[in-house]
Formats: C-alpha cells, sequence, structure tokens
C-alpha cells in the first residue's frame, strides 16, 4: 500500500523518513519513486507518494521483545512476531542498538485461505521465508500452524518480502522483477523466482532510479525490497517500512 502526503512548512525528506519509517537516513526510498533529484528541495503543498516499508526500532538499554510488543501493538505476548521477523532465536537476549524490523499488524490486508494453505507457505508467499509463520500465526491466534481452516480470514502483516541474493542478480533486476507479469509468477502478488543476469551492478546502499527500491545488497544476504503497489490486500509483497 502506498500512502500519499502532502508536504507542509517544516517538512524535510529525512524528517518524513524517520515519521514514517523510524530511519530517516530511508530518505531515498521517497525521494526515488518521487523524482525528486534535490532531497533538500520540497515544496509545501508537493503531493508524495509514501512506499510501505516496515518499521524499524533500534533497541535501548533495558528493553526487552516482550516490552516492545506491549509498546507497539499493546500485547505484550506478541513477542514472538518480533523475534520471528527479526531472526532471534532466543526472545530473551536482544542486543542494545539492534535495529529490529517492527511488522505492522494494524491496518493491514486480509487473505482468506483456500484449500491447500498452510502458514509456511503463506510465509514464504508473502515475506520470502517459510520460517516467519509466526507473524502470521501469533496475531490470528493460531495455535497450530499445520492446520489452518479452508475460508478462514487471517490478518495479513505487514512485513517486507525477502530475497536472498544468488550470482547473477543485479539491484535493477530486482528492482523490476517483484510485481512484472511472467509465465513463473509464484504468488498473489506477482513476485516470482526469475532469475536472468543484467547490467548496473551496484554498491550495497545503492538506490536506483526505478519505482521499486532495493536498499541493501550482499552476496548470500537476504535484502529487502519495497514498491509500489495496487489497491487490495492481496498486493502486498513489496515492503518494507524496513
Amino acid at each position: 500500500m502506498v500512502t500519499k502526503y502532502e508536504v507542509v512548512a517544516g517538512d524535510t525528506l529525512s524528517k518524513l523518513a524517520q515519521r514514517f519509517y523510524g530511519d530517516a537516513t530511508l530518505f531515498p526510498v521517497i525521494a526515488v519513486p518521487n523524482g525528486i533529484t534535490d532531497p533538500d528541495e520540497i515544496t509545501v503543498g508537493q503531493e508524495l507518494l509514501i512506499p510501505y516499508i516496515t518499521e524499524r526500532h533500534t533497541v535501548a538499554p533495558d528493553e526487552t521483545l516482550s516490552g516492545l510488543a506491549q509498546h507497539f501493538y499493546g500485547d505484550g505476548t506478541l513477542f514472538p512476531v518480533l523475534a520471528a521477523a527479526n531472526h532471534i532465536a532466543d526472545p530473551n537476549v536482544i542486543q542494545v542498538g539492534r535495529s529490529l524490523l517492527i511488522p505492522e499488524l494494524g491496518d493491514v490486508g486480509r487473505h482468506t485461505v483456500v484449500a491447500g494453505e498452510t502458514l509456511w507457505e503463506l510465509a514464504r508467499r508473502w515475506y520470502g521465508e517459510a520460517q516467519l509463520y509466526p507473524v502470521i500465526s501469533f496475531p490470528n491466534h493460531i495455535t497450530d500452524p499445520g492446520h489452518v481452516e479452508v475460508g478462514r480470514v487471517l490478518i495479513r502483516p505487514g512485513l517486507n518480502y525477502r530475497h536472498t541474493v544468488v550470482p547473477g542478480d543485479t539491484l535493477r533486476v530486482l528492482a523490476e522483477d517483484p510485481l512484472r507479469e511472467r509465465g513463473d509468477v509464484r504468488d498473489d502478488c506477482g513476485c516470482q523466482s526469475h532469475r536472468r543476469s543484467g547490467q548496473d551492478h551496484r554498491r550495497a546502499g545503492a538506490v536506483l532510479p526505478e519505482p521499486h527500491q532495493l536498499l541493501t545488497r550482499e552476496a548470500g544476504r537476504p535484502v529487502r525490497v519495497t514498491g509500489r503497489q495496487g489497491s487490495g490486500s492481496e498486493r502486498r509483497c513489496g515492503s518494507t517500512r524496513s
């Protein structure tokens, strides 16, 4: 989901990135899809597209996952959502200064379960990793992730789709591929596993002049993909407030 925002006096892209994503350094995510070449120049009244990316939080001393779950969700028992999204094996141990992804559970889409679907499959389809199924199970109060009733309507938490870089990947290819209509589409968002070699190998952190942004790249490492999404709950594969 892409939010529209009208610039007011005192706004800067860095301030907007801090407001929407919890990280001022993510201002290019706003600048690029809006065609802004100088991030210091935005006009009062200008309408901006704010791409969805998973919010981030920097761990402070004495913070816990249950405390953060209580703060962000109003329910401390949802700490496994944070643990799964951030690959934290021991939820009792989090490092001060670590940047955590905070999946969105409030203004999210819905999905109606069809025959043959499992939480593992949905997690792989929506987020790129089957082991992220607790991000779905806990907000939906599902105690047995191996059994989901057909026809049940699930909350679909907002979390970035993740991709592990393989040989031949480029930022341009990865930025363009997720929403393309192709024969190898693997989910209801249009995301697929198609790979092809290409141009424009970029350094880690480079921002490309495409509407779908890849924020980090390192061989063998999960990367966060953000992108414009169409209307409706089934077009939520690109994420990050991350």
